[in-house]
């Protein structure tokens, strides 16, 4: 089915993507049209459509790429359909013959008025790294496009040696401001400040919720719990939540293939976090389950037989018995599997149809949890808090709480030995591997912030989650 990019990209520019090819009886068309019809190839990439017409240009261009990652190509057809749909909604490039409308003729004016609006529009300004991938798709697909219809370059290549003697092209159009991480992290009175706000309870305990409360705040509290990316959070199951453990520190696998370059892994959490999200499985979403279970149906399904913290097993549409460790379940796996009373066994589901939540709504549960704060609760709130700076609040706690010693004081034997230290380098390495990072330069950035809430008058059991 067609699946529309949400903000839209143009008036009549959309993103199809085909998830299986579609029977077809050479015979039915045979007898319709009159003669043998020709073979067609399955389409297997995304195909980018203006005016219900396939583009050309970029179905070649995507359809050269299939080495790529379906998530990724998928990404780029966005991406390349937001500026198709820029240059024809903008400047007008339409016309009824594809060679002579938008990338077709384009040119570097077009990107650098592109580039003012995604970099300096408050209404339409990306993120830096958004900026990147955006213009990353555009100079590929013009470079494709020049080798193999002598397009012209919409900008002025710019070769750009690189410290290991190779050269690469770039087009100068560098982001407004420099990406960083250090992110907006909250000290724990605000960081428990939006999980009320996700309660949906007032300054004055009024109580304004419905039915997704406790899902949401649960959700927040994974995410200050072990600081896992919105995409990790998206895709943990029931059975990956570990068991209960005496006192503040816990253990949570991170799975190597939901999250960013494989980075999955053992990390420390919060205790007292988790607890509250198990509640939330044994309370709420149960409810959630048996209000909506008929609802979920899921195609191709699997169906478990069993599953524990580690492995699963199941059968899959075929009947055919199949088993996995969680570690190596991808995202598309996890999405078909069912438990054997019809429901997902992942963490975050719909009160209207059981289905999981998907990846967006995951970001809405935040934004909604911050401006109810704003409003009933703390004013000076951050108002541009994000999913992401969860992950951030998290690494600062940990850090803080690792340097004031309370690591030692949870730990013990050969780990606490190892790990259980106030040194600061010592915090970075523990909180670099809690995190997934590949290098410590990153973890240093989350950290920025840091060293203001180590030195504020806070209680230590505050930054472990204990509120």
């Amino acid at each position: 089915m067609a699946k529309r990019a949400r903000p839209s990209m143009g008036r009549d520019v959309w993103v199809h993507v085909s998830s299986s090819e579609v029977p077809r009886s050479d015979y039915v068309v045979e007898q319709e049209i009159g003669q043998p019809p020709l073979p067609v190839a399955p389409v297997t990439t995304p195909v980018i459509f203006v005016d219900y017409r396939v583009h050309t240009a970029s179905a070649a261009w995507l359809a050269s790429r299939p080495a790529k990652a379906p998530r990724t190509l998928i990404e780029d057809a966005k991406n390349l359909g937001y500026w198709i749909g820029y240059l024809r909604d903008t400047h007008g490039l339409t016309h009824p013959d594809e060679a002579h409308a938008d990338v077709f003729a384009a040119t570097e004016e077009h990107l650098l008025s592109y580039y003012a609006r995604c970099n300096h529009d408050p209404h339409h300004r990306l993120s830096a790294d958004g900026w990147k991938r955006r213009l990353s798709v555009i100079k590929q697909f013009h470079e494709y496009a020049h080798q193999r219809y002598r397009l012209p370059l919409p900008f002025t290549p710019r070769t750009v040696h690189l410290r290991t003697g190779g050269t690469v092209t770039s087009t100068g159009l560098a982001p407004r401001v420099k990406a960083t991480s250090a992110g907006q992290p909250v000290e724990p009175a605000w960081a428990n400040q939006l999980v009320q706000g996700a309660w949906r309870i007032t300054g004055d305990g009024d109580e304004l919720g419905d039915l997704t409360v406790e899902r949401d705040a649960a959700f927040i509290e994974l995410a200050l719990g072990c600081g896992g990316r919105r995409h990790t959070l998206f895709g943990m199951s029931t059975y990956e939540m570990p068991p209960r453990r005496a006192g503040h520190l816990n253990v949570v696998n991170i799975p190597d293939m939901i999250t960013k370059n494989d980075a999955g892994g053992a990390a420390l959490a919060f205790e007292p976090r988790l607890q509250r999200v198990r509640a939330y499985i044994e309370g709420a979403r149960t409810d959630l389950c048996d209000l909506t279970r008929q609802h979920f149906d899921p195609e191709r399904p699997i169906t478990l037989l069993g599953a524990n913290q580690q492995r699963w097993e199941g059968v899959d549409h075929d009947g055919v018995k199949t088993e996995g460790r969680w570690t190596d379940t991808d995202m598309h796996d996890r999405l078909r599997m069912l438990n054997p009373d019809g429901t997902s066994p992942l963490l975050w589901l719909s009160v209207e149809t059981g289905a999981p939540l998907s990846y967006y709504h995951l970001g809405y549960i935040v934004r909604h949890a911050r401006d109810f704060v704003r409003e009933h609760i703390n004013p000076d709130f951050p108002a541009g808090f994000r999913t992401h700076d969860l992950r951030h609040t998290f690494a600062v706690h940990m850090a803080v709480a690792i340097v004031r010693g309370r690591i030692a004081k949870e730990l013990d034997g050969a780990f606490a030995a190892a790990h259980a230290t106030s040194l600061v380098a010592d915090a970075i390495k523990l909180v670099c591997a809690s995190l997934g990072h590949a290098s410590e330069t990153t973890t240093r950035l989350y950290l920025t912030h840091a060293t203001a809430q180590l030195m504020a008058d806070i209680d230590d059991d505050a930054f472990l989650g204990v509120h």
